[in-house]
C-alpha cells in the first residue's frame, strides 16, 4: 500500500530536522559547505531527504492517475448504454473434399 501524503510530509520534516542538526555539528567543527559531501553521515541524511521527496512526487502522480481513472469510469457509467444488435459471424465454408475413387484395374493374370 502506498504511503499517504501526510505520512510523507511528517517523514520529510523529521529527516530535515536530523539533517539540520548534523549540519549544525559540522558548522561547529568548521567544515565548509563544499566539504559536507565528504561526510558520510551528511550524505546519508541528505539521501534520505531526497528519497522522501521523490516518493512525494510519485504519490502526486499516482493520485492524479487514480482521479483520472475514476473520472473516466464515472463518465462511462453516466453515458447511455447503446446496444448494438449481435451479428452472428458466418462460418467459413470448408472446402469440399473430393473423393476420387480409384478405378480398379483388372489383374492381367485373371
Amino acid at each position: 500500500m502506498p504511503l499517504r501524503q501526510a505520512t510523507l510530509d511528517r517523514q520529510l520534516e523529521q529527516a530535515s530536522v536530523r539533517l539540520a542538526k548534523h549540519i549544525e555539528k559540522l558548522d561547529k567543527n568548521g567544515v565548509a559547505k563544499t566539504d559536507r559531501s565528504k561526510d558520510p553521515k551528511w550524505r546519508s541524511l541528505n539521501a534520505e531527504c531526497k528519497q522522501i521527496r521523490d516518493r512525494m512526487k510519485t504519490v502526486k502522480v499516482v493520485v492524479a492517475r487514480d482521479a483520472e481513472a475514476a473520472n473516466r469510469k464515472a463518465e462511462k457509467l453516466a453515458a447511455p448504454k447503446v446496444e448494438e444488435p449481435k451479428v452472428k459471424k458466418a462460418k467459413a465454408e470448408k472446402p469440399a473434399k473430393e473423393k476420387a475413387k480409384k478405378e480398379k484395374k483388372p489383374k492381367e493374370g485373371e
